[in-house]
């Protein structure tokens, strides 16, 4: 029985290629469906079995992807650290719309996701359930599970924060520079008795050692080295295949006192992004005669097509007493742009979404669900720029655009300066939808929006200013010129 099941999964797994979702992701990476090959690899799943209700369940204590380049940074970290994003549970829960976690590897102790993050769903795979079974189905989500995925034999040593997962390394030594062994005694067991209400008893065949609930920012942080070992084995993938990877793993964590914690490595394979967007990559700026913006801090990585309307507050009209008013005449046009199934583009002075209404229009996430890229330029020098940070979850989620502009900013090159030309949209027609702060333009022709997110360079380039010509040629003939002076 098992032998002819695992001879029919191949069958399965060629014909999901060529569904729509398949094919859709194919297009995103502008491979083609009928040059696919597949190879078969059996591998052992990761986890163990758990009994919730009298049902029994399968699932590691987390997985996710790791990607050597982080698209979408803290103020403090940088692109080339590296990042991660993960679930409770089986790792689907990352793809799948389920509630995720995203850190750099450079802080894993700062999370991005889920305000309490003990309410994360648990993936799971479901052991009652008959192969085929749709309702419930193999793969399920368990709400208030997480206790028993985030549940282990505490240790005492703690972990290094990882360094630059992009960055070469020499392969017999980690990240921090130390040769690669197997050290006997990591992760030794805390044997002190834990209070923690919801510690579970491990089985009296292992004697009195309690299981202790461990909250994920102190694991991600301290009890399991994960940013360490993501970062040097996206440093090991990287040398490997030549150009940036993204990997998937699984975490197991151990449950008796003769285990250690375990991380698995699923799949590799070339970064997504740099693949399927590699024209992205430039580092020149051009000025306000050809781009309407021009960020050098910019998050998110590619272009970001279809963009035909711009939402905006021009520094002219805005009041620093009218903000509020603002966000509701926003959350009116945001409300027909996205019955009418457009995206566009959101700028304004100041803090999107800040609590203090004096620094900015305090949007919610729900005034704003249509725009495809964010545009926030300085409002003064006493307000400094948030770099997103009131959305990030949402940004990093549905993969928007994200540029923060201060066009004051001299330092740096000439070709890093900054452009924020309200002058040319306000010099557009405006449509019906406009309101006595908020001006919207609808463009003939979608805007060239093109993000870099190694550089972190972004623009918007304007109608008939072609990218290609006035950024990517003049960028390829700068760089030619630093490698021959």
């Amino acid at each position: 029985m098992r032998t002819r099941s695992r001879a029919d999964h191949p069958h399965a797994l060629l014909a999901a290629t060529y569904s729509q979702r398949a094919k859709s992701y194919a297009e995103s990476t502008q491979n083609r469906t009928e040059e696919e090959k597949m190879a078969v690899i059996l591998q052992p799943l990761v986890g163990d079995v758990h009994t919730i209700d009298d049902a029994k369940h399968f699932y590691p204590s987390l997985a996710g992807v790791a990607n050597a380049l982080d698209f979408y940074p803290l103020p403090h970290t940088s692109s080339e650290h590296g990042c991660a994003q993960i679930g409770l549970g089986l790792g689907y829960a990352v793809v799948d719309g389920t509630p995720a976690i995203h850190f750099s590897l450079a802080d894993p102790s700062h999370l991005t996701g889920p305000a309490d993050l003990l309410d994360l769903p648990v993936a799971a795979l479901n052991l009652i359930a008959a192969p085929g079974e749709r309702s419930g189905g193999l793969l399920t989500s368990l709400p208030g599970a997480s206790f028993t995925a985030l549940s282990t034999l505490k240790k005492r040593n703690e972990s290094l924060l990882a360094v630059e997962a992009s960055a070469p390394v020499p392969l017999t030594q980690d990240v921090h520079g130390k040769t690669v062994v197997f050290k006997s005694k990591y992760g030794e067991v805390n044997e002190e008795k834990t209070s923690d209400a919801r510690s579970v008893a491990v089985s009296t065949a292992f004697g009195a050692t309690a299981l202790e609930l461990v909250p994920l920012q102190q694991l991600l942080a301290g009890e399991v080295p994960i940013a360490t070992a993501l970062s040097f084995l996206l440093r090991l993938g990287t040398a490997g295949l030549g150009s940036p990877v993204e990997l998937e793993f699984a975490l197991k964590m151990r449950r008796r006192p003769s285990e250690r914690h375990q991380l698995h490595l699923l799949q590799i394979r070339p970064q997504a992004k740099l693949s399927a967007k590699a024209t992205a990559r430039f580092a020149f700026l051009p000025d306000q005669e050809y781009a309407a913006i021009a960020s050098k801090r910019a998050l998110g990585h590619g272009r970001f097509d279809g963009v035909l309307d711009v939402v905006y507050v021009s520094p002219n009209r805005f009041e620093k007493h009218n903000t509020r008013r603002m966000a509701q005449e926003i959350s009116a046009i945001n409300r027909k742009m996205q019955t009418a199934g457009r995206k566009y583009l959101l700028m304004a002075p100041g803090r999107w979404g800040s609590a203090d209404e004096t620094t900015g229009i305090p949007v919610s996430w729900e005034n704003i669900t249509s725009c495809g890229v964010i545009v926030e330029t300085v409002l003064d020098k006493q307000v400094p720029l948030s770099q997103g940070s009131h959305f990030f979850q949402n940004i990093i989620s549905y993969g928007l655009g994200y540029m923060t502009i201060d066009p004051s900013d001299t330092r740096g090159a000439a070709s890093e300066k900054e452009v924020a030309d309200y002058a040319f949209w306000d010099a557009q027609p405006e449509t019906a939808h406009g309101t006595k702060f908020v001006r919207h333009v609808a463009l003939e022709e979608p805007l060239e929006i093109v993000i870099d997110g190694q550089s972190r360079h972004g623009v918007v380039m304007k109608p008939g200013k072609r990218f290609e010509v006035y950024v990517g040629q003049v960028d390829a003939f700068m760089a030619l010129q630093e490698q021959y002076n």
